[in-house]
C-alpha cells in the first residue's frame, strides 16, 4: 500500500514538471527564435511480490528528461536589415563582451549595430563572424566581432566607361572653315589662291563655293555624300593644277587630299576628273602657348639649361609643303619647339629636333650628339621630388608629358619619358600620351556627357563629340574644360574653353546600323587639375564591333532615328558616408553608401553541432554548448547544411498554443488522477490502522 502511495507521489511530481514545461512554452510562445520543449517520463524500478516478471509491482515515474523542440518555424517579416533568421539548421554566434575566450548560440536575430559600430543583441552580446578584404572581397582570418567602425567608403577613381548611343544616320556632313584651313592654290595657267569664306559648309554647299571661287568656266566641284569625296572635273582645254603641296593650300586635309611624304601636286587634264581620296578631317584642333606653359627644362649630362618657346596659338590640321607632311602653323610650332631647345643649349655639337605625327598627335623629341654627351634629361614639373634639379618645366601638357611627382616617378611611362640616351650618337622620346589641345566643338552632330572621377573622388565631365563624315562614318572626340586640366589654358577673354583629350578616331557603320569598327585611341589619359594624381587612364568602349566579333549592336549604332544616349556607365564614385545596410542569403553583410558604392564589410559565421539537443539553455534566447553537445561546427550559412540567411525576418517561436493546450490537459488529468490515487492509499490505510479496534 505504501508504494501505491509513493507512486502516486512520483506521477504528482512528474506531471507537475510537465506542466511548468508547458507554462514555459505558452509563456514564450511570442519569444523571437524559442524552441519549446517537451518532457519524457521513466517508469522507476519495479519490486518483486514473488519472483518473475509477472510478480512485478511498479515504484512509480521519474521525469526523464527535457528534450528541446529544435524544429524550425515560421518567419515574420520587418523593415530592419539587421533583422535576420536561418532558413535551416544552425546557430548565430555571439559573444559576451564581459567574458573572454567563450561564444554562445541563438536562434534569434533580432540585431541592431550600436554606437560602436558593432553588431549586437539586445542583451549586448556582439555577433561573430569574419572581416571581408577590401581588395579580394572574401573573408579573411578566425571569427571575430562583426564591427563596422573602421569601414568607410573612399572615393574611385574612375577606369572605365562605356556608351550606348544611336546616331542619325540621315545627318550631312559639317565642315568648318577658318581662317586656319581656308586657302586652295591653283594654277591654270596662273598661280592663284582662293579664300574661301569663314563659316560652316555642308559637302554640296562647300563644293558650290570653291567653284564659284575658283571661277573657271566648265570647271565644276561635286560632293559624293555616300563616299565623302570631292571630285575636280576640268571640261576646258587647258590643264587645271591643284597645288595640294604649296604650304598655302591649307585646305587639303579638310578635302581628303592624299597627305603623305609622297604626294604630289593634282592636275585635272582637259575632260578628266580627279577625286579626292582620303575621307575628310573635320576637326581642326590648336595648341595654344602662353607665358604660363612655354618653358621646358632639361640637363646634358648634368648641365641644366631653360628653353622658351614662342608664344601664340597653333593649329594641329596637317598639310603637305615640299614633300614633307606639316599643318598651318605646324611648320612654326615644330620650328619654335626645335629652335627653342637648340637655342638653350651652349653646346654646339648637341642638336635637337621636335617633329608632330598628326596620327598619334604625339610629339617626338630627337637628340643628337657629336660631343661626347651621353645622357639627356628633360624635367617635365614639379621641383618639390627628391630628384628634380629644383626648376619646373611648364609645357609638359603641351607635348604630352607627365609631371614626375613622388607617387608616379616609378611608373615606366613616366621613367622613359625623361632621360634619353645618345651614347650611341642619338636618341629621342615621345610623348607619353596625346597631349591636351583646344577642341573646335562648333560644328558636332551629337554630343553626350559623362562625369568621371578623379584619384581624390572629384568629378569631372568628359564631353564626347561625334560628326558625320561620310555614309556610315563618323568621327568621335572627348573633351574636358579647361579649368579641370593640369596645364589648361583659358581663352583670349580669360573664360575655361574645350581641349580635347586624346586624338579622337573614327566609328565605321555597316549598312545595317550596327558598328563595324572603331580607330583612335579610347585608351585615354587625363591630367586632373586639384592635387589629383595626374596620368589617369580611362578605357573608353564604343561596343563590340563587327570587325572584332562582336555584334555590333550593344554599343554605338546609326539608325535612322534621332541620335540619343540610351546608355552610359562608368566605374568610378566619390567618397560617401554610409546610409543603410543588406544581407545577403550567405550572411555576407553590406554596407550602402551615399556615393551609390554597395561595399561588402562582414560575413556571419553560423554554427551547427553534432547533437544541438545537447545544448545549454542560458536564458535570453542563449545557448552554450556542452559535452554531449559537441564543439561547434563554424561555417558559412548555406555550406555543410547550415541554413540560409533571411533578412528583415525574424524566426517565430515554435510553441503551437494548441497542441501545448492539449498536452496540459492531459498532463492536469494525470496529475489529478494521482492525487485521488493518494487519497484512495490513504483510506486503506486508515482501515489497516483501524482493525486494531
Amino acid at each position: 500500500m505504501l508504494t501505491a502511495l509513493y507512486a502516486a507521489v512520483s506521477g504528482i511530481q512528474a506531471n507537475g514538471n510537465e506542466i511548468s514545461v508547458i507554462g514555459n512554452n505558452i509563456a514564450n510562445s511570442s519569444t523571437i527564435g524559442f524552441k519549446g520543449s517537451r518532457t519524457t517520463f521513466e517508469d522507476i524500478m519495479s519490486s518483486s511480490l514473488g519472483g518473475g516478471s509477472t510478480s512485478s509491482v511498479g515504484r512509480g515515474v521519474l521525469t526523464g528528461s527535457i528534450m528541446p523542440i529544435l524544429t524550425q518555424s515560421s518567419f515574420d517579416t520587418t523593415q530592419n536589415a539587421t533583422d535576420l533568421a536561418i532558413d535551416g539548421t544552425g546557430f548565430f554566434i555571439v559573444r559576451n563582451p564581459n567574458e573572454q575566450g567563450k561564444n554562445y548560440f541563438t536562434r534569434a536575430g533580432d540585431f541592431i549595430f550600436n554606437k560602436d559600430g558593432k553588431l549586437i543583441n539586445p542583451s549586448g552580446y556582439v555577433v561573430q563572424g569574419w572581416s571581408i578584404d577590401e581588395n579580394t572581397g572574401e573573408a579573411s582570418g578566425g571569427i571575430t566581432d562583426i564591427d563596422i567602425s573602421k569601414i568607410s567608403s573612399s572615393s574611385k577613381a574612375t577606369s572605365e566607361m562605356s556608351f550606348g548611343i544611336n546616331l542619325d544616320s540621315t545627318k550631312e556632313a559639317k565642315f568648318v572653315i577658318s581662317e586656319d584651313n581656308n586657302s586652295i592654290v591653283f594654277n591654270d595657267g596662273t598661280p592663284k589662291t582662293i579664300i574661301i569664306e569663314n563659316g560652316i559648309y555642308t559637302g554640296d554647299t562647300l563644293a558650290e563655293k570653291i567653284q564659284s571661287k575658283m571661277g573657271i568656266t566648265d570647271f565644276s566641284v561635286t560632293y559624293d555624300s555616300v563616299a565623302g569625296k570631292f571630285t575636280f572635273t576640268n571640261g576646258t582645254a587647258t590643264d587645271v593644277t591643284l597645288n595640294i603641296t604649296n604650304a598655302n593650300f591649307t585646305m587639303g586635309d579638310l578635302l581628303g587630299f592624299p597627305l603623305d611624304t609622297t604626294s604630289t601636286d593634282i592636275t585635272v587634264t582637259h575632260g578628266t576628273s580627279e577625286k579626292s581620296t582620303d575621307i575628310p578631317s573635320l576637326t581642326l584642333k590648336t595648341v595654344k602657348i602662353t607665358s604660363d606653359n612655354n618653358k621646358i627644362i632639361f640637363a646634358e649630362d648634368g648641365t641644366e639649361y631653360t628653353a622658351t618657346i614662342a608664344t601664340g596659338e597653333y593649329s594641329l590640321e596637317p598639310y603637305l609643303s615640299g614633300g614633307a607632311l606639316k599643318n598651318e602653323l605646324e611648320d612654326a610650332i615644330e620650328t619654335a619647339l626645335t629652335t627653342a631647345v637648340n637655342s638653350a643649349t651652349t653646346n654646339p655639337l648637341c642638336t635637337y629636333d621636335v617633329t608632330y605625327d598628326s596620327s598619334t598627335g604625339k610629339f617626338t623629341i630627337k637628340a643628337t650628339q657629336g660631343g661626347g654627351i651621353n645622357t639627356i634629361k628633360f624635367y617635365w614639373g614639379d621641383a618639390t621630388i627628391s630628384d628634380d634639379p629644383g626648376v619646373d618645366t611648364t609645357a609638359e601638357s603641351v607635348l604630352g608629358f607627365v609631371k614626375k611627382t613622388e607617387e608616379n616617378k616609378s611608373d615606366p611611362n613616366v621613367i622613359n619619358s625623361f632621360s634619353i640616351d645618345v651614347s650611341g650618337g642619338s636618341g629621342e622620346l615621345t610623348s607619353v600620351y596625346s597631349p591636351i589641345s583646344i577642341y573646335d566643338n562648333s560644328s558636332y552632330d551629337y554630343s553626350s556627357s559623362m562625369n568621371v572621377y578623379d584619384s581624390l573622388g572629384n568629378p569631372h565631365t568628359v564631353n564626347f563629340y561625334f560628326k558625320k563624315v561620310t555614309e556610315n562614318t563618323w568621327e568621335w572626340h572627348s573633351s574636358v574644360s579647361s579649368d579641370e586640366l593640369d596645364g589648361g589654358q583659358p581663352d583670349n577673354n580669360n573664360n575655361a574653353q574645350p581641349y580635347q583629350i586624346g586624338n579622337g578616331g573614327i566609328l565605321k557603320f555597316n549598312s545595317s546600323g550596327s558598328l563595324q569598327s572603331v580607330t583612335g585611341t579610347d585608351d585615354l589619359y587625363f591630367n586632373f587639375s586639384g592635387g589629383a594624381k595626374l596620368l589617369q587612364n580611362i578605357d573608353v568602349s564604343f561596343g563590340s564591333s563587327t570587325e572584332s566579333g562582336g555584334s555590333g549592336l550593344d554599343g554605338v549604332t546609326q539608325f535612322a532615328s534621332a541620335s540619343t544616349t540610351y546608355n552610359q556607365s562608368q566605374n568610378g564614385y566619390q567618397a560617401g558616408s554610409l546610409v543603410g545596410y543588406s544581407v545577403d542569403t550567405e550572411g555576407i553583410i553590406s554596407g550602402i553608401y551615399s556615393n551609390g558604392e554597395i561595399k561588402s564589410l562582414a560575413k556571419l559565421g553560423i554554427a551547427k553541432f553534432q547533437n544541438a539537443w545537447a545544448l545549454a539553455s542560458e536564458g535570453k534566447n542563449i545557448y552554450s554548448q556542452t559535452v554531449d553537445s559537441g564543439d561547434a561546427i563554424i561555417g558559412q550559412a548555406g555550406t555543410g547544411g547550415r541554413g540560409k540567411i533571411m533578412s528583415s525576418a525574424l524566426e517565430r517561436s515554435n510553441v503551437d498554443l494548441a497542441e501545448e493546450f492539449v498536452k496540459m490537459i492531459s498532463a492536469q488529468r494525470a496529475y489529478q488522477a494521482n492525487s485521488r490515487v493518494i487519497t484512495t492509499s490513504d483510506s486503506l490505510l486508515g482501515e489497516v490502522v483501524n482493525l486494531k479496534r
